[in-house]
């Protein structure tokens, strides 16, 4: 009885499992219905099932080109969106629809010969690994800067890799890479956001050497228990942040990073050295810090009720 148990279970598991799924055909329209397009294997016999957030939907250079229109009707819930190979037209600035992308994020490196429409939508980004992805941006043409991205969850660390393009806003927050042991969250590929909106607790690197420019909105907002940290990935060598409109940062601790053109300013902050361009004020006088590898530590003195020191810090505190 056991053994039949286990086999019907089974059964039912394998039946529901899905598989990536492939654009074929060339053009059409991405709806909630039409299976017409999808295949199991890239190049194979369109009529499989629409990509749902189990699959990562790939548009490759066996997908037939054309112009991919996305007509969703609501928001569009997969693991993740692959354009690298595609030679043709992903256009979501008709119907402007919302993603959640739930394990891979958005990838557009790659060689093909390839146009990118983000459009006004959301896309929400709940996993780790890297997110967005333009690594290689050969033959790319992106029409983005009206697009909002946003993270949901804790799924550890990100990478953000722009390809030294330009988008829309992003709102990051906090996740489980937050802690100065970890990987944390990174920039990297010299990209532009409309908008950086972060809330703390977060830790953030950027690749030394490169450049981050935020033409509108720098807002960064951490709290005594919340706080955020930015650094680079090697010790010493700086990173800049081009603030075009300046910008404002709380509970944060800065090291190896230099701002210019707009007027930066941090409050209850932490200088962990080799900074530049920002006005950075002191945490106020009722707590205590310290830089533990560039994250801030808030220790708020006598009664330790309102702070973020780690349990392995509180014997030494």
């Amino acid at each position: 009885m056991k053994q039949f148990l286990f086999m019907l279970l089974f059964l039912c598991l394998a039946t529901t499992a899905r598989a990536d799924r492939f654009w074929v055909g060339g053009t059409g329209t991405w709806d909630a219905v039409t299976t017409t397009h999808w295949s199991t294997s890239s190049g194979g016999a369109g009529g499989a099932s629409v990509p749902t957030s189990s699959d990562n939907a790939f548009f490759d250079g066996s997908s037939g080109g054309g112009t991919v229109t996305v007509n969703f009707g609501g928001t569009v819930s997969v693991a993740g969106v692959v354009l690298g190979a595609f030679t043709g037209t992903w256009d979501n600035s008709v119907n402007n629809n919302n993603f959640n992308l739930v394990g891979g994020g958005f990838s557009g490196t790659g060689v093909g010969t390839r146009t990118i429409k983000l459009g006004t939508a959301t896309y929400t980004i709940s996993n780790g690994g890297t997110v967005i992805d333009f690594a290689t941006t050969t033959n790319l043409t992106l029409n983005a800067g009206l697009e909002t991205w946003t993270w949901s969850g804790t799924s550890g660390a990100r990478t953000v890799n722009t390809g030294g393009k330009s988008f829309g806003s992003l709102t990051m927050n906090s996740n489980q890479g937050s802690q100065p042991n970890s990987a944390g969250q990174t920039f990297t590929g010299n990209g532009t956001f409309a908008n950086l909106t972060i809330v703390g607790p977060i830790y953030l690197r950027m690749t030394a050497g490169e450049t981050l420019t935020v033409t509108g909105n720098f807002t960064w907002t951490g709290a005594k228990d919340q706080t955020i940290a930015l650094q680079t990935t090697t010790l010493g060598s700086t990173a800049t942040i081009v603030a075009t409109g300046g910008g404002t940062m709380s509970y944060t601790s800065l090291r190896d990073i230099a701002f210019t053109t707009g007027a930066v300013t941090a409050t209850n902050s932490m200088d962990g050295g080799n900074n530049s361009g920002v006005t950075i004020n002191g945490l106020a006088a009722s707590g205590g810090a310290c830089i533990l590898g560039g994250w801030l530590l808030y220790r708020d003195l006598p009664n330790h009720l309102n702070d973020n020191f780690p349990a392995w810090l509180e014997k030494a505190a």
